[in-house]
């Protein structure tokens, strides 16, 4: 294994390229592990990837902070990742003393082909962040103890690299929750391919309530449901 430190991970990690292309995939997760057997594989409840998100990792005082930037606000990726963490907090309380629930964000640099990642989990807090004020919020912020931040050696190889990129590139996310897979229902995905244009409009107004100093919770929707309408 070559000598390399954590700010060289870490460069290799954030900002872009001179395209304005990020420098890693980012995969969000949600995962439920059995604690009384190592042995035992974990339950993914939601894993999505993306290589639009480009990265940024400070620590400022007692907390660490990842930031990552998306294209724009109604980008679906950002929305799947926002998805993950919420259900992240939705699922506090289902567990029980025999399963420990982890949410985590792995970052893999392009440029060191696989050989090392950085993994942030038991994310404390979660927000998305626009670039100004009154901007639409396209930035997804994380913030974690230091500790809860490990900068690793990963033995991912070759072949398995390109099928996270291709995975990545894709869209491909997995989801499950009390054995009913898929985030977007079949029917869901199929409305948003025929009206990918209404589907972005919803996206994007959800996100802009987050930033809106007027905005009432009683007129929340779900822009992921077939019906957009705010609910009475």
């Amino acid at each position: 294994m070559n000598e390399i430190t954590i700010n060289e991970i870490r460069n290799a990690a954030c900002g872009a390229n001179d395209d304005g292309t990020a420098k890693a995939i980012v995969i969000a997760g949600l995962q439920k592990f059995n604690i009384n057997d190592a042995t035992e594989d974990p339950e993914v409840i939601m894993e999505v990837s993306t290589m639009d998100a480009i990265v940024d990792i400070k620590s400022i005082g007692t907390f660490s902070y990842i930031n990552l930037k998306f294209p724009s606000a109604d980008n679906t990726d950002l929305s799947l990742f926002y998805r993950c963490l919420e259900q992240y907090f939705e699922m506090a309380d289902d567990e029980d003393g025999d399963h420990e629930l982890i949410a985590f964000v792995s970052i893999v640099p392009l440029e060191l082909a696989g050989e090392y990642m950085i993994n942030g989990m038991y994310p404390l807090f979660w927000a998305l962040e626009p670039d100004m004020v009154n901007d639409p919020a396209r930035t997804l912020r994380l913030v974690h103890i230091p500790e809860d931040i490990q900068f690793i050696h990963s033995d991912l190889n070759s072949d398995e690299l390109e099928e996270l990129m291709a995975k990545a590139s894709n869209g491909d996310y997995d989801y499950t929750v009390n054995g009913v897979e898929d985030y977007l229902s079949d029917e869901e995905d199929e409305l948003r391919m025929q009206k990918e244009e209404e589907f972005e409009e919803a996206i994007e107004e959800r996100n802009r309530s987050f930033t809106d100093d007027k905005y009432d919770p009683a007129n929340a929707f779900n822009a992921f449901t077939l019906d957009n309408e705010s609910e009475e």
